[in-house]
């Protein structure tokens, strides 16, 4: 479980202001809002990347700030938005990389970690292009390496800042229900930073909404999501109409 108990950040002119949010466990939880709203400086808190001005964080009951760099790679993962895989690197190698919280300084990897290497990548189908360089993929493939570095560190949480940036559509449909069934059948803790309306109400179990450093909205994606919603935040004038789980936004000039 993650809970932020009236979390405050404020750098320059930009702060979030009294964060009071619990992030399910085991559940999908997207986080929405326009730029600059705080989404991506929600996430960097939660993974310790920065600290907080006032009040706590607790990840499964305990302050993170009881946590070491170490320790918390061992609860959670965070995969920042997409950049050049390492170069030179293998996509094992890359997996690979999962497994340091693990490993003794200059030890390489055990019966063990290899195990959990292979898992990580063939849940994750990129068994078959183990020994390519990270470099040479595409971004959809790159994701998927990302993903299984982010599995072979055996956390429950994984935190993801806008994970679809940079890929088509197909790519993005592929990815977005990788992460779903990963949640499914290992029941992890999801928490991801996304501009798309549309994947955050088809994919997620529930959205934070917010806008200027203050969380707007809460809750199921189909009773959030709606016209007024938009106005407020969005500055747009739009009617949104769900087809079960998949929300149409249609701007109200056409």
């Amino acid at each position: 479980m993650i809970d932020l108990q009236q979390v405050a950040y404020k750098q320059g002119n930009f702060q979030l202001k009294d964060i009071h949010l619990t992030f399910p466990t085991g559940q999908i939880t997207g986080i929405v809002g326009p730029n600059g709203s705080g989404k991506s400086t929600l996430l960097k808190l939660v993974a310790k990347l920065i600290s907080a001005n006032r009040g706590d964080i607790l990840i499964n009951h305990e302050s993170i700030n009881n946590y070491t760099r170490k320790n918390l790679a061992k609860e959670l993962a965070m995969l920042v938005q997409l950049k050049e895989g390492m170069p030179g690197f293998s996509v094992r190698q890359m997996v690979a990389y999962g497994r340091t919280p693990y490993q003794k300084m200059m030890k390489s990897e055990n019966v063990e970690d290899n195990e959990i290497i292979d898992w990580a990548m063939k849940v994750t189908g990129i068994t078959h292009m183990s020994d390519r360089l990270v470099q040479t993929l595409s971004g959809g493939e790159q994701q998927r390496v990302r993903i299984a570095m982010a599995l072979a560190q055996k956390t429950n949480i994984l935190l993801l800042d806008e994970p679809t940036t940079y890929l088509d559509i197909g790519h993005q449909i592929e990815l977005m229900s990788l992460l779903k069934e990963l949640n499914q059948q290992f029941k992890m803790t999801i928490v991801m930073v996304l501009h798309e309306l549309q994947y955050a109400a088809m994919y997620c179990d529930s959205m934070v909404v917010l806008q200027g450093g203050e969380i707007v909205a809460t809750g199921l994606p189909k009773e959030i999501l709606n016209a007024e919603l938009l106005k407020k935040v969005y500055k747009l004038d739009a009617d949104v109409i769900f087809d079960g789980k998949v929300p149409l936004i249609k701007p109200n000039q056409f």
